[in-house]
């Protein structure tokens, strides 16, 4: 770990390195006694200039998605509230590049995540080669949930998981999702339009309403 300070009367300018893929620069104002702009980068650092307050970018070859959230709600739970004050603030943006996404068994390609953090929710543009979504994930997320709105997803190959794999994802712990997916095909099944109720169950989740779409109707 690296740590190095410079600044004057009125703020100082911090940086922090560990290793050689986690970097943190930030502005502190003395007499706020929190960073006025910060931010945090993971994997290669592309990223230009710091805006108003703090951001989190990563950029990496290949990045599984159970670890990466881990990571970043493990961060944002050791952040104060927006309303609290600390030394810094919630972010106010992620943003992600990825080549590989691995998710749910499945590898998805060339991936761009833009996250702003609004007052009640967070908004999400996902762009990859076999999707193209936005989504909004509520704060009280356990309670008002996910809303996904995809242009299209088009996955070429489903992939179950390998024989004695275990999948690694905890359902029990997932929010409750409305999706719509306006054009969606998974290997050789054209689905259409689908939208999909996923409420929180005992142990999991279920299905609540799900509904295809195809152009000459239901």
């Amino acid at each position: 770990l690296f740590i190095d300070s410079e600044g004057d009367q009125t703020s100082s300018t911090v940086r922090m390195l560990l290793g050689d893929n986690v970097k943190f620069n930030g502005i502190l104002p003395h007499a706020e006694k929190q960073f006025s702009r910060a931010h945090l980068t993971l994997g290669e650092d592309s990223f230009v200039g710091m805006g108003i307050g703090f951001s989190i970018s990563a950029q990496v070859d290949t990045l599984a998605f159970n670890p990466w959230y881990d990571f970043v709600d493990d961060l944002l739970a050791g952040l104060p509230d927006s309303g609290d004050t600390g030394f810094i603030a919630p972010p106010q943006r992620v943003l992600i590049k990825a080549n590989n996404v691995k998710f749910a068994g499945q590898t998805f390609n060339k991936v761009d995540v833009v996250a702003k953090n609004l007052d009640k929710d967070w908004h999400l543009a996902v762009n990859a080669e076999q999707l193209r979504a936005e989504a909004i994930l509520a704060k009280a997320l356990y309670k008002e949930g996910v809303m996904v709105d995809a242009d299209f997803v088009n996955i070429k190959e489903w992939k179950s998981l390998e024989e004695g794999q275990q999948d690694s994802i905890d359902y029990s712990l997932l929010p409750p999702m409305r999706v719509t997916c306006r054009q969606c095909q998974v290997a050789e099944f054209d689905l259409g339009q689908v939208d999909l109720d996923l409420k929180r169950a005992e142990n999991g989740m279920k299905i609540e309403n799900v509904k295809l779409t195809k152009k000459d109707g239901v």
